[in-house]
């Protein structure tokens, strides 16, 4: 089962603006988005449609509105 990027960013753009997100290897995805003010609500909608093919956290953090957030397989 793939992750549907199409529909996570759908759901991610009402809550900032989406630099990057999408496979960043085989291994991680990576979410890296500006404007974001709510890191709990943000990482669950991420969490949701990732977490199946990218069960481990890397690492999620939100610094001056940036939010990182990268998980691997």
């Amino acid at each position: 089962m793939a992750v549907n990027t199409v529909q996570l960013q759908s759901e991610l753009s009402a809550h900032g603006t989406i630099v990057f997100c999408d496979e960043h290897n085989p291994y991680y995805y990576l979410v890296v988005m500006e404007g974001v003010i709510d890191h709990d609500t943000v990482h669950n909608i991420i969490d949701s449609y990732v977490a199946i093919d990218y069960p481990n956290q890397v690492s999620c953090t939100l610094v001056d509105g940036v939010l990182k957030c990268e998980k691997s397989k």
